[in-house]
């Protein structure tokens, strides 16, 4: 066998056990929202579709608070990256026990009782610490404890709702937000007694160094994701605000066809920044071209076999997935229109994850601020021309507009590097 050949293959399954554990968090996730969307009425799935999409929102948001920095100390002093790494752990605890009240309270004005409100509130607090988790254990070359733990997620989730619903017949809207809040306690544990370790040394002293961070990427991971949150998801919300939660409800239903590419993008990010970092210290142009081929390759290949799936259950059927009460032309429309914006996501992705590397986050924060302004705007007059649908196609011409200023940062930043 050819050296190049092995090589391929052990990419190739280096992405099949990065990919593996977030395909069974994603299975878990969908029968989550197929059963809020089978068993309760369109106003509770929306709200619940709010909730969940918050509650993402906010893993993000950790992952680029906490784990897209420490996913860049690989070269620092021993005794540096340590002091940093509990920094940034004291951080993604404080903001954990942060998130349990704010959220409670989310949840509670969204017509949330009290215990599913703060299961909900736990959840994201669990959400937090396990997204900051799994980025550490990938910076320290550990794939296989993220893969438990994301199975542990899994099998808890669909085991713990199972239970719930079938045997103790406890309504899916207060069972959900329960079951996440298990499953995440088990995915923490799953991490390893390492990562157990690192969050046990979190102290609020600890926290005043986290400023050095904050400073040099923190602020600016936070505000790329954050404009991110608003150039992508910004329907959702506005949607909301303006009509009601049931309006989300078709929209997000048909969103469920395309999650599963969602969460292989989140894998892959994980798994190839600390990668990218590693090409761009040693000056490996072509270690670097590489990887991103075979990262856009993985994304296209995700993307056509989910929108292959996603076309034959609406055209063969739809009632496996969606209610009678959900029209089909409009769930048909709205999936056409996830698969387009998807693909002008995913073709960027590769050159998204190299600038993180490169730790370009404030020019990423300036571009995910302009597509947010761009959609936004387009989003609130498709609201107001009264077309709900259409407010996905409203987010396009922002993604358009950062695939093409990156691309042309992305050759500057390569000449910088590779110049020297």
């Amino acid at each position: 066998m050819s050296r190049g050949a092995s090589a391929h293959i052990v990419r190739s399954r280096r992405y099949v056990l990065a990919a593996a554990g977030p395909i069974l968090v994603s299975v878990a996730h969908f029968c989550v929202s197929f059963s809020m969307l089978r068993l309760e009425d369109p106003h509770s799935f929306g709200t619940f579709t709010i909730l969940f999409a918050a509650a993402m929102f906010t893993g993000s948001l950790s992952s680029a608070l906490f784990g897209a920095p420490v996913q860049t100390l690989q070269d620092t002093d021993p005794q540096a990256r340590t002091a940093t790494t509990d920094a940034i752990s004291s951080a993604a605890v404080a903001a954990a026990i942060l998130a349990i009240p704010l959220f409670a309270l989310l949840a509670m004005a969204l017509d949330f009782e009290g215990a599913p409100a703060l299961f909900y509130a736990v959840f994201v607090a669990f959400t937090i610490l396990r997204q900051y988790g799994r980025a550490w254990t990938y910076s320290v070359a550990r794939p296989r404890h993220v893969a438990a733990s994301d199975a542990s997620y899994a099998v808890i989730v669909l085991l713990s709702l199972a239970t719930a619903v079938f045997i103790l017949n406890v309504r899916p809207v207060h069972a959900t937000f329960a079951a996440l809040a298990l499953a995440g306690l088990a995915a923490l544990a799953g991490l390893g007694r390492g990562y157990r370790t690192l969050l046990a040394r979190a102290r609020p002293s600890r926290l005043r160094r986290f400023k050095r961070t904050w400073d040099g990427q923190s602020r600016w991971s936070l505000a790329a994701v954050a404009a991110a949150e608003a150039a992508a998801n910004a329907h959702i919300y506005l949607l909301t605000a303006f009509i009601g939660a049931a309006a989300v409800a078709p929209i997000a239903a048909s969103a469920l066809l395309v999650r599963p590419m969602l969460v292989v993008q989140g894998a892959l990010i994980e798994y190839e920044r600390p990668q990218f970092v590693r090409h761009l210290h040693s000056r490996q142009p072509d270690a670097l071209d590489r990887t991103i081929h075979w990262m856009r390759m993985a994304l296209f290949l995700v993307w056509f076999g989910t929108v292959a799936a996603g076309a034959a259950i609406l055209m063969i059927r739809p009632g496996l997935v969606f209610p009678a009460d959900y029209d089909l032309g409009t769930l048909r429309l709205a999936a056409v229109l996830w698969a387009l914006l998807q693909f002008v996501i995913l073709a960027q992705v590769p050159e998204i994850v190299v600038m993180q590397a490169g730790n370009e986050y404030q020019f990423l924060a300036r571009a995910n601020v302009w597509a947010g302004i761009i959609n936004l705007a387009g989003v609130i007059a498709i609201i107001l021309a009264g077309l709900p649908v259409w407010t996905i196609a409203a987010l396009i011409p922002g993604w358009l507009m950062t695939m093409v200023v990156i691309r042309l940062k992305l050759k500057r930043v390569r000449t910088r590097t590779f110049a020297r």
